[in-house]
C-alpha cells in the first residue's frame, strides 16, 4: 500500500530542483516505477528503507530533477508492485515560467469610438519575455480588462462610456504577470445624449404657453442645444434654443390662438448627435371671450319671432352659455334673455309690437367672459294697418305757386309698421285753371312733408293726408284742410328764409337780383376784354434773341418787374449776358434763357 503524498500538486519554477517521493508499506516489496503523463517508464533515482518491523517494511522511492524546465510539467504516477498486487499515486507538477522582464513597447491607441478604444504594441522577444508569452492583458481604469493571445500585436477594449477619460496599460504574461506599461490617457468621443424630460406645459395667455424640462440624465458629452417641436392641427413647428447650463430650462411658445390645443416634444443635441424624443405632453392656451355668433330670425306671428344660431366659428374656449338681446330699433331700452345652456340653439321672442322693427343680437360666453356683440340683425314683426290717421296737418305757402304740406309723423307703434304717406291736393276753385292743370295732385312719401309746385295763383286747394303700412294698400286719411294760394293762411307761414308772404318784398328781391346779374355780366365782359388784350401783348416768339426792341419787360420769379419804354435794347444771342440798351447803360436784367426770368412783354421796332 502506498501512503498518500503530502501534496497531490507540486509547483516549481523553471530552473528549480524537484524531488518527488513515493512511500509504500508491504512485504515483500517488489519494484517502484514512475510514469509521466502515461508516457514511458521513468526509473526512480533512489529507493531507501524508511522503517522495518517484523510485520511490514516501509520503503520510499524518490524521483529527482536537478533543473526543472517547462517540459517537466505533467502528472507523475508512482506504482509499487509485489507478488500480492500493486498500488499507485499521482503527483501533478506545475512548472512556472519566469515572468517577462519588461512591458510591451509602443503601446498606442489607434481607433477610438464613443464605446471602444483599439491599441497596438510591439511584441516581446523570448529573451524579454523569459519564454513564450501566453497573454497580453490590457486594462483601462483598472476595471475593464481584455486578454489577447501572446502572438497578437493589436487589441480592442469595448464596453466603454462616451466622453470619458480612460487610463489604460498593458503587460505580458508568461508563467506569471510581467511589468505593467506606463498608462495612456484616452478620452472617448461624444455620443448622442439621452432624451430630456418634459416636466410641465402651462398656459400663460391666450397666445402663449410655457414648457419646462429637465436636461438628460445621460449627457454623453457637452450639451449644445434643445429643439422644441410642437404640433398644431397636424402642422409641426420647431424652434431651437441654446442650452443654458442649468439642470432645468423653460421656453415660451408664442403665436397660439385662443384655447389652442397642441402637443410638444423636445430633443437634446451635443457634438455626438441628437437624442431621441422626450416624453410627449399636451398643452392648451388660455380661453378668451368667444367670437361672433351667426344667427337668423324667422317670424312666427305678428307678435313672435324665432331666433336660431350656431356655435361661433371662433369659440376661443368652451362655450358655457348663450344670451339673446333685443330692443326696439333705435330704442335704448333692451331686453335680455337669461343665460341659455349650450344645448340651446333657438330662442323665441314673444309679446312683440306688430310691425315694429327690432334689433337683436346673440352673444356667447366662455369662462373668460362675454363674447363679441357686433353682429346685430334687424327683424320685423308682421305689419298691421295703422291705428290712427296723421295729425297736426299744416299748409304753408312758399311763393305764388308753391305750398308745403306738413304733419306730425306716426310712431312705429301708432303705425303698426313702417308708415307710408299719401298727400292729395285738390283744386276747389278752377276759374283760372289752364288746360295743363288738373283738378287734383297726389304724392306719396315716407317723410313728414310734401311740397307742391306749379299751382294756380289766387286759387283755393284742399289737402288730404293719409297713411298706410306695407301690409295694405288702403290709406287711413285725415280730415281735409283748405288753403288759397293767393293768400297767406292765418295758421302760419312756414317758408324758407328767402321766401316771404309779402308780395312787395318778393318784387323788391327780384329787382335786386336782376340788377346784380346785370352788373356781374358787365364786369365779366370787361375782364375778358382785358385778358384778351393782355394775352396778345404778352405773346412772344420762342426765339427772341438777336433782335432789337424799343421796349422790353422782364419779370423775375419774385414778380419784380424791370421795364423801359424810352431806350432800345438789343437782346444778345446767348442767355448768359446782360441785356444792353443801345446807347444806354447796362441793365442788370437776365434774359429769357436764364430760368430765373421770363420775358413778359416786348415791342418790335
Amino acid at each position: 500500500m502506498i501512503d498518500p503524498p503530502l501534496s497531490s500538486t507540486v509547483t516549481v519554477s523553471v530552473g528549480d530542483s524537484l524531488t518527488l517521493s513515493c512511500t509504500s508499506r508491504g512485504s515483500p516489496p517488489d519494484t517502484f516505477t514512475w510514469r509521466k503523463d502515461s508516457g514511458p517508464i521513468v526509473q526512480s533515482t533512489s529507493i531507501t528503507t524508511v522503517e522495518h518491523t517484523s510485520v511490514t517494511v516501509v520503503f520510499r522511492a524518490n524521483y529527482s530533477i536537478d533543473m526543472v524546465t517547462l517540459d517537466d510539467s505533467g502528472a507523475y504516477t508512482c506504482t509499487v508492485t509485489n507478488p500480492l498486487g500493486s498500488d499507485s499515486e499521482i503527483i501533478t507538477v506545475d512548472v512556472m515560467a519566469l515572468p517577462p522582464s519588461v512591458a510591451p513597447n509602443d503601446f498606442t491607441p489607434t481607433t477610438t469610438t464613443s464605446t471602444s478604444i483599439s491599441f497596438q504594441w510591439t511584441p516581446l522577444s523570448e529573451e524579454e519575455a523569459n519564454g513564450v508569452v501566453n497573454w497580453y492583458i490590457i486594462s483601462c481604469n483598472e476595471s475593464i480588462v481584455v486578454n489577447v493571445t501572446g502572438t497578437a500585436t493589436m487589441g480592442t477594449v469595448s464596453g466603454l462610456g462616451p466622453f470619458t477619460d480612460y487610463s489604460c496599460t498593458i503587460h505580458a504574461v508568461t508563467g506569471s504577470d510581467g511589468p505593467v506599461s506606463d498608462p495612456v490617457i484616452v478620452r472617448t468621443p461624444e455620443a448622442a445624449p439621452g432624451p430630456p424630460v418634459i416636466n410641465t406645459v402651462t398656459n400663460i395667455s391666450s397666445s402663449v404657453a410655457r414648457v419646462t424640462w429637465t436636461r438628460p440624465t445621460v449627457l454623453n458629452g457637452i450639451l449644445a442645444t434643445y429643439t422644441i417641436s410642437y404640433v398644431i392641427n397636424a402642422d409641426t413647428r420647431r424652434v431651437t434654443v441654446d442650452y443654458n447650463g442649468e439642470e432645468m430650462q423653460s421656453y415660451n411658445i408664442t403665436g397660439l390662438t385662443p384655447y389652442q390645443l397642441f402637443t410638444v416634444t423636445i430633443t437634446a443635441t451635443n457634438g455626438g448627435g441628437t437624442s431621441g424624443l422626450s416624453n410627449e405632453e399636451f398643452g392648451r392656451s388660455s380661453e378668451t371671450a368667444p367670437g361672433v355668433v351667426q344667427f337668423t330670425t324667422s317670424s312666427v306671428s305678428n307678435t313672435e319671432v324665432n331666433v336660431m344660431w350656431s356655435t361661433p366659428s371662433q369659440p376661443n374656449g368652451i362655450i358655457t352659455a348663450y344670451q339673446v338681446i333685443y330692443s326696439v330699433y333705435d330704442n335704448t331700452t333692451t331686453v335680455k334673455s337669461g343665460l341659455l345652456g349650450i344645448s340651446r340653439s333657438t330662442y323665441s321672442i314673444s309679446n312683440l309690437k306688430p310691425g315694429i322693427p327690432y334689433q337683436v343680437l346673440v352673444v356667447a360666453f366662455t369662462s373668460a367672459g362675454r363674447g363679441t356683440e357686433n353682429n346685430i340683425e334687424v327683424f320685423f314683426s308682421q305689419e298691421l294697418n295703422p291705428s290712427k290717421a296723421p295729425a297736426d296737418i299744416n299748409i304753408a305757402r312758399l311763393n305764388f305757386t308753391s305750398v308745403n304740406v306738413t304733419w306730425t309723423p306716426l310712431t312705429l307703434i301708432e303705425a303698426q309698421g313702417f308708415p307710408h304717406y299719401r298727400v292729395t291736393l285738390m283744386l276747389l276753385s278752377n276759374s283760372n285753371r289752364t288746360k295743363r292743370q288738373t283738378d287734383s295732385i297726389t304724392m306719396e312719401t315716407t317723410n313728414s312733408y310734401v311740397v307742391f309746385h306749379d299751382l294756380i295763383s289766387t286759387t283755393a286747394y284742399s289737402a288730404v293726408v293719409g297713411v298706410r303700412t306695407g301690409s295694405s294698400d288702403m290709406f287711413e286719411d285725415a280730415d281735409p284742410i283748405t288753403v288759397t294760394v293767393a293768400e297767406c293762411p292765418t295758421c302760419s307761414c312756414e317758408s324758407p328764409p328767402e321766401a316771404t308772404c309779402d308780395d312787395s318784398s318778393v318784387n323788391a328781391v327780384f329787382i335786386v337780383l336782376f340788377v346784380i346779374a346785370v352788373v356781374l355780366n358787365v364786369v365779366l365782359i370787361v375782364v375778358i376784354i382785358y385778358l384778351v388784350v393782355r394775352l396778345k401783348k404778352s405773346s412772344y416768339s420762342p426765339n427772341i434773341t438777336g433782335h432789337v426792341y424799343d421796349a422790353v419787360e422782364l419779370r423775375s420769379k419774385d414778380d419784380k418787374t424791370f421795364s423801359s419804354s424810352d431806350a432800345e435794347y438789343e437782346i444778345p444771342s446767348t442767355g448768359s449776358m446782360d441785356a444792353k440798351p443801345k446807347g444806354g447803360k447796362v441793365d442788370a436784367v437776365k434774359l429769357q434763357a436764364n430760368p430765373a426770368y421770363q420775358v413778359t412783354n416786348y415791342n418790335k421796332p
